[in-house]
């Protein structure tokens, strides 16, 4: 979806998609107002929407302009080959402030690399190497003015006598974040667990990843930690994913109150939220709750982060507050930014905590996923997915006793399905053998009853 540009007889059209507005555009809160008000009477040509957007706000944001990309080999030792990328953009109204680039929909241009300064705002050029880890690739360049987005993309094989490298294993960077007590908060505000899941999610990682990554990076604010989960603290934290390479792992899980306001902006409730901001997210006036964190905070983090990223969150939304924790917003946002999105429950429903098992439901199904692997089914891999079907039915199990639904949500990129949260030895050896074994006993077995079917035998 997007607008057709018409630029005279002397030059092409061109074409820009509503994604590439996206920070301008995205209000779904007018849109559901707009369809409220034009399904509840019977007169709706007084409907008006108020995110008006016209064809002058486009063209004084328009993206930067991105020349072609430029892809060429560089013969390496052994037929392995690297590739250089070279690309330019320049200004067509604002200044250009960052660009990203990305293979297969990962971000491989590191936090300090992504800033433009001095001229650079108004023109820039680079030549970037690119390592290639499958056959078949799409390569995409960013570049942005803060209002909207300029993209670029080209598809590239890889010549057919060409050796692939094997991918690095990377570093892991896991922030996990826990607040059990807020003290200008009531009684009912405050959590039993959420200290205890972040610590135990941050020492599980310690434990049981030392083989499946270059190095551990683990970072802990929770109340039971020398760093409390203060507002102050938590944004110098997001500092630390920041040195995240391209082959690196990124992981952030949140866990404490998230609420929203009645126009459904969403704010994460660090240890010294203050009452009166609170309040004023409850009447619709969080321009000036200071004291609390928006969401947008952890995705801009995130979004300025190179790898393969992560962000966890498991909730729970206090009675008192109006609104919803509704995922949608944050589940768009994650998607088009490119990084997994896992959420503990749907936005009409609340997260719960256990004190038999010492935990949030959600959260000691990640663990109980990730130290049995499965229950022993993901021989030795614990991909995304994988753990995330893992802990779906095992929360619904968890909370049959409870009349409160809990149902996980994950919004993911296909390119991070797959991706090891876990990989201790992906069915190497005998394992592998048995598994060929069974899946060849499995076909050969399918096709004696369908012969028997057909009456052939």
């Amino acid at each position: 979806m997007g607008w057709h540009f018409n630029q005279g007889k002397d030059k092409s059209a061109e074409f820009l998609k509503a994604v590439q507005f996206e920070r301008m555009l995205y209000k779904p809160q007018a849109v559901a107002e707009y369809f409220s008000c034009i399904t509840g009477r019977e007169e709706s040509s007084g409907c008006q929407s108020t995110a008006s957007t016209n064809y002058k706000q486009l063209t004084d944001n328009k993206p930067p302009d991105i020349g072609m990309l430029s892809i060429e080999a560089v013969d390496l030792k052994d037929h392995y080959k690297q590739a250089t990328l070279k690309f330019s953009a320049e200004k067509t109204g604002l200044a250009i402030q960052d660009y990203t680039v990305f293979v297969n929909n990962i971000p491989i241009t590191p936090t300090t690399e992504r800033t433009l300064t001095g001229k650079e705002t108004d023109y820039f050029s680079r030549a970037i190497p690119l390592d290639f880890y499958s056959k078949e690739n799409i390569i995409r360049v960013e570049v942005s003015n803060g209002k909207s987005v300029g993209v670029q993309e080209r598809f590239y094989r890889t010549p057919e006598d060409q050796k692939l490298m094997g991918q690095p294993k990377g570093k892991l960077y896991l922030l996990a974040i826990g607040v059990n007590s807020f003290p200008t908060l009531d009684k009912s505000w405050q959590l039993h667990y959420a200290a205890l899941d972040a610590d135990a999610i941050g020492n599980t990682f310690k434990e049981i990843a030392k083989n499946s990554f270059e190095e551990i990076k683990v970072n802990i604010l929770s109340d039971t930690q020398a760093i409390k989960p203060d507002k102050g603290r938590i944004l110098e934290s997001l500092k630390f994913i920041q040195s995240a390479q391209a082959n690196d792992t990124v992981i952030v899980y949140l866990s404490s109150h998230g609420i929203s306001d009645p126009q459904q902006n969403y704010y994460f409730i660090p240890q010294d939220a203050d009452i009166d901001d609170v309040r004023q997210i409850e009447e619709g006036q969080s321009e000036n709750a200071s004291s609390v964190i928006s969401w947008e905070t952890f995705f801009e983090a995130l979004r300025g982060t190179a790898g393969k990223r992560l962000l966890i969150v498991d909730t729970c939304k206090a009675k008192s507050i109006e609104g919803k924790f509704d995922a949608l917003w944050l589940k768009k946002h994650s998607a088009s930014s490119h990084f997994a999105f896992m959420v503990s429950s749907k936005g009409t429903e609340k997260s719960l905590e256990d004190s038999k098992l010492g935990h949030g439901l959600f959260t000691y199904a990640l663990l109980t996923g990730l130290t049995s692997g499965c229950n022993g089914n993901c021989n030795g891999l614990i991909t995304l997915d994988k753990l995330f079907n893992f802990t779906v039915p095992l929360v619904e199990k968890l909370r049959k006793n409870e009349l409160i639904q809990q149902t996980p949500q994950l919004s993911t990129p296909d390119e991070l399905r797959n991706m090891a949260i876990i990989n201790q030895g992906d069915s190497t050896g005998i394992e592998k053998i048995i598994e060929q074994w069974a899946r060849f006993l499995h076909e050969l077995w399918s096709k004696f009853l369908q012969y028997m079917k057909l009456g052939w035998v």
